[in-house]
């Protein structure tokens, strides 16, 4: 037997998750994630008390059972990512063409801003698109709409309050609006735009890794989970930690929804 101490077999940290999209049992999905910052299982054990009466005419616990098992587990992540949007929502992602507004803010400092390069936004934007616009704020504060014109003819110190949009997002100012403050809005299609789309996520498992001080590994394994999405909390628009819940549900595979497994071997890297 090999030399071990009560402190040796306490928990270390958690190193790895693992989650597997099962909606088509025949190719799973493993999917890709960042390991959580914090895990936390909460078995969910409801109990039923039978009670008695006792010899001094006391109502007493006579028996206890468990009569339900509706296990939760939360975990916080260290930023959104596409993989967890699509995990919040229960929607896998997919690839296709799609259109969208690059929109900005800017202080113009100059009458003309250049074309994107290959890879950058704007990139294969075509010149002169009816659905472009840009407003600039004028000296009483007010939002106000500028005239497009067509860019090749443009001239920036001949036409006041105006704006010209060119090819690959390339855009023209009038010189009377230099230092003022203005946004804008281009429409842009793009070929590869990554998303949700509206194929379900019908079921997943969820594997985790713990250590042990001695490098031994601890497992927490659940065959059949989805998310919690009335309680996995707010989707970060910014920096900042992600939660999300996963409910634990039943699909008859074990006898109970969670397997815990201490593993007499030690975590190699």
């Amino acid at each position: 037997m090999a030399n071990t101490t009560l402190q040796k077999r306490k928990v270390k940290g958690l190193t790895n998750i693992a989650c597997f999209d099962k909606t088509d049992p025949a190719n799973e999905l493993m999917l890709v994630l960042e390991t959580p910052g914090s895990a936390e299982l909460d078995p969910g054990i409801t109990e039923l008390l039978s009670t008695t009466m006792s010899e001094l005419g006391e109502e007493v616990i006579e028996s206890v059972e468990i009569s339900g098992q509706r296990p939760i587990v939360s975990c916080t992540f260290p930023a959104l990512t596409p993989q967890l949007l699509s995990l919040r929502k229960l929607q896998q992602l997919n690839v296709s063409q799609d259109t969208f507004d690059i929109e900005k803010r800017v202080r113009v400092s100059k009458n003309e801003y250049p074309a994107a390069i290959a890879g950058r936004e704007g990139n294969g934007m075509p010149a002169d698109q009816a659905g472009s616009v840009m407003s600039a704020i004028n000296q009483l504060g007010r939002t106000v709409p500028l005239s497009r014109e067509p860019f090749v003819t443009f001239d920036p110190a001949a036409t006041n309050d105006s704006f010209a949009q060119g090819a690959d997002g390339a855009w023209k100012v009038s010189d009377n609006l230099i230092g003022f403050d203005i946004a804008y809005s281009f429409p842009h299609t793009v070929t590869e735009v990554l998303g949700l789309s509206e194929n379900p996520i019908l079921d997943l498992r969820l594997n985790f890794t713990v250590l042990m001080r001695d490098l031994r590994l601890f497992r927490v394994e659940m065959p059949s989970i989805t998310v919690d999405r009335e309680g996995s909390g707010n989707i970060p628009l910014s920096a900042g930690e992600m939660s999300l819940n996963f409910r634990v549900t039943y699909d008859g595979s074990t006898c109970t929804p969670i397997k815990y497994k201490f593993i007499d071997q030690l975590r190699a890297c």
